[in-house]
């Protein structure tokens, strides 16, 4: 009998020096406090052929109310959750905080899984809790197509920051069209001259240089008809008003199909349904231009019908320097020349009116001919008269 009490008191000091067990075929319970200590280790072992479970109860009748889980149907996942199918991975379902630094009231981690299957990753305040206006927080979605979301404080559910799994990022819209698409979900106010900033991109020298786009209202309306777009170019807190003094810049009207191009309040170029003006906002030609123009060469192309060769046709009816003569009289200027008045109204037509001049330098070369012939013949009759003079001064 001393031999057999020795040989448990033996195996009782093993299973201390190796570790401590309590095992049960799943029918027996305890209550109270189960301890497990020991300097070096101390191990609980839960074992079935489904998975390892600890569950946690708020009364010995409940279901469980939280459950670490492990190798649930030989899944070799671990899981925290509460009364919830466990599946996927690491889960936490449920909002749990972790605690951190407790500076300003506190910040605190929540991870959370709504009834949208959408995971929740908040930065927050927990005084005033992740719904409130304090907070910012980052949401990693895979129900409807995964992305990334960060709204701020104060933002009440407006989605501010959106990238999507490929790869699109979204400013103000939660539907990112291209790799960068920017919404401003502001509204550009109805009165003219009201302006809404939209972009901006700005770099240092000395100063601070910025690229801004606004929407500009040209005239008083709620929709697009009289909105327009401005790029201009603003320098640190000056030239931020669009349209009246921001630098070099590029106007677009896509109502009324007008771009613009200026400083300051100067329009400079003007585009209008495919005419151009220099110094008009008003062009009724392909080019209209008020000022000077400078160039080197200039070609006006024609139609070859319109080139007046035909003056030197055999039948071509050549008016009579007296016609011409009767008409300058008549009107102060030549036939088929435009007035000093129409050209004072309607403006002059270079390529017309070199064509114009051409045909009358010709008509006028017809007449020197004409005139020509006529003194070769005056001459010869001359030397005729002349000669018969000598001879009857020779008699």
């Amino acid at each position: 009998m001393k031999k057999t009490n020795l040989l448990i008191i033996l195996l009782c000091l093993s299973s201390a020096a190796f570790g401590q067990y309590l095992r049960t075929d799943g029918t027996n319970s305890m209550t109270g406090t189960l301890n497990v200590e020991r300097q070096g280790y101390a191990s609980m072992e839960l074992r079935s052929n489904t998975g390892s479970f600890i569950d946690f109860h708020s009364s010995i009748t409940s279901d469980f109310d939280a459950r670490i889980i492990w190798n649930y149907n030989n899944s070799n996942e671990l899981g925290f959750y509460g009364n919830a199918t466990f599946k996927n991975g690491f889960k936490v379902n449920g909002s749990t905080t972790l605690l951190g630094n407790v500076t300003n009231a506190g910040t605190s981690f929540i991870l959370n899984n709504n009834s949208q299957q959408n995971a929740t990753l908040w930065f927050t305040n927990p005084a005033s809790g992740p719904t409130s206006v304090g907070h910012y927080y980052l949401k990693a979605f895979d129900y409807w197509g995964a992305y990334l979301h960060f709204e701020g404080a104060g933002d009440n559910g407006n989605e501010n920051l959106n990238v999507t799994i490929d790869g699109r990022v979204g400013v103000g819209t939660t539907s990112p069209a291209a790799k960068l698409h920017v919404h401003q979900s502001s509204e550009l106010g109805a009165t003219n001259g009201n302006q809404l900033l939209l972009t901006r991109i700005s770099g240092k020298t000395s100063n601070t240089m910025m690229n801004n786009i606004w929407l500009v209202r040209d005239d008083n309306g709620s929709n697009w008809f009289t909105a327009r777009v401005h790029d201009g170019i603003s320098v640190d807190a000056s030239y931020l008003d669009p349209g009246v003094n921001s630098r070099t810049w590029w106007e677009r009207d896509p109502y009324h199909n007008i771009q613009q191009w200026g400083h300051a309040g100067s329009t400079y170029m003007t585009l209008k349904s495919g005419k151009l003006g220099i110094g008009t906002t008003t062009p009724v030609a392909k080019l209209s231009v008020n000022g000077d123009i400078r160039a080197t060469e200039v070609k006006v192309l024609t139609d070859v019908n319109s080139v007046p060769d035909y003056v030197f046709a055999p039948d071509y009816d050549l008016r009579s320097l007296e016609e011409t003569k009767a008409y300058i009289e008549a009107n102060k200027h030549l036939p088929e020349i435009p007035s000093a008045a129409e050209i004072g109204e309607e403006g002059l037509d270079l390529g017309d009116m070199n064509l114009r001049l051409l045909k009358k330098i010709e008509e006028l070369t017809l007449h020197q001919i004409d005139l020509l012939e006529r003194l070769k013949k005056l001459e010869k009759t001359n030397q005729t008269l002349q000669s018969e003079v000598s001879e009857l001064k020779n008699r």
